[in-house]
């Protein structure tokens, strides 16, 4: 497959991917919880990067931007995270179910 495909591959995969972010890690949910806001989900994303490692696997870099709705007795608490993210995604052999199977923020900041 071409280089290409393998960000494609990864642009499939960064919506679900922000939700569990946002339900599940540790570092995201801290910062969420700072800022006051519900309802997180991926606004947008940039400098994907994808290339394959063999076969059935991947690495990537991204920069995810995720958006939550203001809290309005709490106007000023911030409403975006941007996280740099590192990570890999495999798929089994005879399948094109991709997962992303490891990841590391490299750095994760929030608009306050």
């Amino acid at each position: 497959m071409a280089h290409s495909n393998a960000i494609a591959i990864v642009e499939n995969l960064l919506f679900d991917f922000a939700a569990t972010l946002a339900d599940q890690d540790e570092r995201i949910t801290g910062l969420i919880a700072q800022t006051n806001c519900f309802g997180w989900s991926l606004e947008n994303f940039d400098n994907l990067r994808a290339w394959f490692q063999g076969q059935g696997k991947l690495e990537f870099a991204v920069t995810l931007y995720l958006s939550g709705e203001q809290d309005e007795d709490k106007p000023w608490s911030g409403s975006e995270i941007k996280a740099d993210i590192e990570g890999k995604a495999s798929t089994p052999e005879n399948s094109n179910v991709w997962k992303i199977t490891e990841y590391r923020i490299m750095k994760a900041d929030t608009d306050l």
